[in-house]
This record gives C-alpha cells, sequence and structure tokens, in this order.
C-alpha cells in the first residue's frame, strides 16, 4: 500500500511515466528504454493482488547483468546507468494456474534523472531553496547506493551458493575418483596375473 501510495505521488508531483498493464499466468512482460551513462533511474511498481502468484522484477543493463530482483508485491527502486545503451524492465509471472486470478494488474512508474540535469533550472522552475536542491541531490545519490548495495548483495549471494554447491560436490567427486582407482588398480593386477600365468612366469 505504501508503495501504491508512493507511486501515485511520483506521477502528481514529479510528471513520472506510469503505465498499467495485465499479467497473465505463466507469461513475461519486458519494458525498455535508453539511458545514457550517470543517468539516475528511479521508480516503483505495485501489483493489485499478490496471491496465487510466483512474481520476480527485474532490471536488466545493456550488457545483459541483472542489476536489480525483487519478489514482492511492490517496491521502490533507483540505479545508476553505468553504460549508455537499452535496459529493460522485466515483470514475470511464473503461476500456472486455473482462473482469472492468475492475471494480475501491474501499476509500474519510471522517472530518469538525466546526469547532465540543469538543477538550477529545476529550482527556478519548482521554487527551490538552496537546501533544498542538496537534499534532492542526496535522496538520488542514496537511493542508488542502495540499489547498488542490494546488487552486491545478490551477487554476493550469488557466488555463496556456487561455492556451497561445488563444495557439497567435491566428496562425491573424490569418492568416483577414489573407486575408479580402486578399479583401475585391481583390473591391473588382474591383467598383469594373467600375463604372467600365460608366460609361465609365476604357477
Amino acid at each position: 500500500m505504501a508503495t501504491k501510495l508512493v507511486a501515485i505521488i511520483m506521477v502528481i508531483l514529479f510528471g513520472c511515466n506510469a503505465i498499467q498493464f495485465d499479467l497473465p499466468q505463466s507469461n513475461k512482460k519486458c519494458l525498455s528504454d535508453d539511458y545514457n551513462s550517470g543517468d539516475i533511474i528511479y521508480g516503483s511498481y505495485q501489483l493489485d493482488d499478490f496471491s496465487d502468484i510466483e512474481f520476480t522484477f527485474t532490471i536488466i543493463s545493456p550488457t545483459g547483468e541483472e542489476l536489480e530482483r525483487s519478489t514482492i508485491e511492490g517496491e521502490n527502486f533507483a540505479i545508476e546507468a553505468a553504460n549508455d545503451g537499452e535496459y529493460s524492465f522485466c515483470f514475470e509471472n511464473k503461476r500456472v494456474s486455473r482462473g482469472s486470478s492468475a492475471k494480475k494488474r501491474v501499476t509500474f512508474v519510471l522517472k530518469e534523472e538525466s546526469s547532465r540535469t540543469n538543477w538550477d533550472e529545476i529550482a527556478k522552475k519548482e521554487n527551490l531553496k538552496p537546501v533544498q536542491v542538496t537534499l534532492r541531490k542526496l535522496e538520488k545519490k542514496s537511493s542508488t547506493l542502495k540499489s547498488q548495495f542490494k546488487a552486491m548483495r545478490r551477487r554476493e549471494a550469488k557466488h555463496r551458493d556456487l561455492s556451497e554447491s561445488m563444495n557439497e560436490r567435491v566428496p562425491y567427486l573424490s569418492v568416483f575418483t577414489i573407486v575408479v582407482l580402486v578399479i583401475l588398480g585391481g583390473w591391473q593386477m588382474f591383467y598383469l596375473r594373467s600375463f604372467f600365468k600365460s608366460n609361465d612366469i609365476i604357477d
């Protein structure tokens, strides 16, 4: 509910790009736009109903890197574009079930703060005091840092899971290697014994 309220306020005050669309079951929809390096991209999304759904929201960079991932019904986000190019905002409903409840309505709000933002013009247009301009800058930077820390935690978790998976497989690989070596050793002994017997070297 809080995210939905923030979305409405952003649309009213800042003229954000807001759209609504239906997300059917077993379906993925991506929205894309071009941004320049250094641009601040921020916004929010909200689902009208979070029951009977396996939902994932992701932000993908032009290089294919996953910058943001969320599986909750609504969230605010902010990222700083590291590269020029097309950024994708993807919504996926993996649920496969019967009934209309599997189709969900998504409200998506998106706003860009250009790296070439003229803060003097913004202050003049919105009658902002210098301290308010500073606070606006700090707000955008803090949101970006929060998003970057979340991305770092996701990468750390991904690497940890990979490391744990590898560690779980090492004992099985070691046992398999020992078994193979024992079998090969036994076969070599049997072969050599047969060879020596056939040549009357041993009885």
